[in-house]
């Protein structure tokens, strides 16, 4: 069924009038503020209220008649082979949901009104697809593989739509968090009897979970005191969600891309550069208050993740690992106006070693330098490069194995002379990694990706392993802003042999090689279709060469 048909079961239930999707801060407020007053109840009491949840959710057809909140994804199946300390497995669960944008209806019938709802908060223009000039929105035009994998099976669409829908509708929220607890509550109890630890990745295709935080620790209190293991989490994102590790909930943050690729600059990586380093490096919000949990205690950086331009399994890429075992990594320059006293006081330069001392720029965890009248400040973090884990044998016996998901056992892998940031915690890792094998060339390309080339291998074996990200010199001369490679446009009825008029549009070409674009823009007179349109192919031919020449 589609969504009208079940919207019809929707207004059986819950009503047939128009209904104005919550935002991600009313859910969050609405959720937080059900699960404190569930929480005090007793628990026979909670259990009857999540199934009641559940059961209203199945008969609104937002759920099918034999499935709760929760799925299974083969991104965590590597989770069944780490393990606590204990030596416990894990057993891993998703959340269904819709990443990038999603449809939210309302009503029924000539009443019905359609939302496009922006599910994930932190997306850039290159991962979403970006909006166009008429307002369309086209997911499947960005670099995330969710909305690719959605739009292959229409079935999946719509459940997911449906877990989205069912969270962002006033009358319906309440429900879908009791039964969201209800769902983890039982995935728990299972994993109990069979001696596992249970595992839940909030946003494998769903970046608006702002509330399973708040379950599972609800959750574990109850478990801890009894007794049994923390339900994890393992979390990815761009925004300020709550890295807490205490609770049992790991947050990963997701690199947006470098601010500066092939001497141009990107000005939305740049605009949110001060998030990374408050959530990576600071673990502070913009006041400089310390993010705590909600038992007021400290929490630590996140560790992140970075996507290169090396195609994986690469020659490169197997040299990229053996070479790169930290990073510098450059903010965003800043004025002496936009300076504390306290920079202000520290001079032009400085660079400190894990005790706030002042040292060498090779002994040094962080520390600033001033080009061109700004300040620059770095951090120098541990990257992580994909740790692989055992999945069976391949045919001739040997192990088969496969990076794992597992980011919550990241801290287990790094050194134990971690990088200190200047607020005295721990600088977070950087799980540095490829795009997919799926990837196309072009994406590899993309705003979202860090380049490493032979430079960066012969910077690192001459700085003991650093890898170099938006130096100083590097912002200070960026020229520009950087255009991802793009496809080349087709014009009906001229890709089969004629002239080609190029209109001012440089990627009119019918031909898809780049060379025998140069060679048909070279011709002699003799080959020549007419000396206007050879013209206009020489033109372009000898801009893209120029462009080529200047990067």
């Amino acid at each position: 069924e589609g969504m009208k048909e079940i919207n019809k079961a929707r207004a059986k239930v819950y009503g047939h009038e128009n209904r104005d999707p919550l935002t991600l801060g009313q859910m969050g407020s609405l959720h937080r503020k059900a699960l404190e007053e569930h929480f005090a109840k007793p628990v026979e009491q909670q259990l009857a209220a999540e199934e009641a949840a559940l059961s209203r959710l199945r008969a609104a057809k937002h759920l099918s008649k034999d499935a709760d909140t929760l799925d299974e994804s083969e991104k965590l199946d590597t989770v069944r082979h780490e393990h606590d300390e204990q030596g416990r497995a894990h057993v891993g669960y998703a959340s269904k949901g819709v990443a990038g944008h999603s449809v939210y209806t309302s009503g029924t019938g000539e009443r019905e009104k359609h939302n496009i709802l922006n599910t994930c908060p932190g997306q850039t223009n290159g991962c979403s697809g970006g909006v166009d000039e008429h307002g369309v929105v086209d997911t499947l035009k960005g670099t995330c593989f969710a909305p690719r994998a959605e739009a292959q099976y229409a079935g999946a669409a719509v459940r997911r739509a449906c877990h989205e829908q069912a969270k962002h509708d006033p009358k319906m929220s309440k429900d879908w968090v009791l039964a969201h607890t209800g769902s983890l509550r039982n995935a728990a109890r299972l994993a109990d009897k069979n001696n596992l630890v249970t595992l839940f990745r909030p946003n494998v295709v769903d970046e608006s979970d702002v509330s399973s935080r708040h379950v599972i620790r609800h959750l574990n209190r109850q478990r801890m005191s009894v007794g049994l293991p923390k339900i994890i989490a393992n979390s990815y994102g761009k925004t300020n969600e709550l890295h807490d590790p205490e609770n049992g909930y790991f947050v990963t943050h997701s690199n947006v891309g470098p601010k500066v690729k092939h001497g141009s600059a990107i000005a939305e990586n740049i605009s949110r550069d001060k998030q990374r380093v408050r959530s990576t490096v600071l673990a502070q919000e913009a006041s400089g208050k310390d993010f705590v949990n909600d038992d007021g205690h400290k929490t630590p950086p996140k560790n992140s993740y970075m996507v290169t331009d090396v195609k994986r399994h690469s020659d490169l890429d197997r040299r990229m690992q053996a070479a790169i075992t930290h990073a510098k990594y450059w903010g965003t320059g800043r004025t002496s106006a936009e300076l504390s006293a306290h920079e202000q006081a520290e001079g032009p330069e400085g660079h400190f070693d894990g005790e706030h001392r002042p040292t060498t720029p090779e002994k040094a965890h962080y520390g600033h330098t001033t080009v061109a009248g700004k300040r620059y400040d770095y951090q120098k973090q541990h990257i992580l490069h994909p740790r692989m884990v055992q999945v069976g044998h391949n045919e001739d016996g040997s192990p088969h194995m496969i990076p794992t998901d597992s980011r919550f056992k990241d801290n287990d892998f790094l050194p134990k002379d971690r990088f200190i940031s200047k607020t005295g915690k721990h600088a977070g890792a950087i799980l540095m990694t490829t795009p997919t094998e799926s990837t196309s060339g072009m994406l590899h390309q993309s705003a979202f990706t860090h380049h490493v080339g032979e430079e960066s291998l012969q910077h690192a074996k001459s700085h003991a392993g650093e890898y170099e990200i938006d130096s100083p010199h590097q912002q200070a001369t960026a020229r520009g802003e950087y255009m991802p490679p793009q496809p080349i446009t087709f014009r009906k009825g001229r890709a089969f042999g004629g002239a080609v008029d190029a209109d001012g549009d440089d990627g009119s070409f019918p031909e898809q090689n780049f060379l025998v674009q140069a060679h048909n823009a070279h011709r002699s007179e003799n080959d020549r279709p007419t000396p206007v349109h050879n013209k206009a192919a020489h033109d372009i031919v000898s801009r893209a060469l120029a462009v080529i020449h200047n990067r």
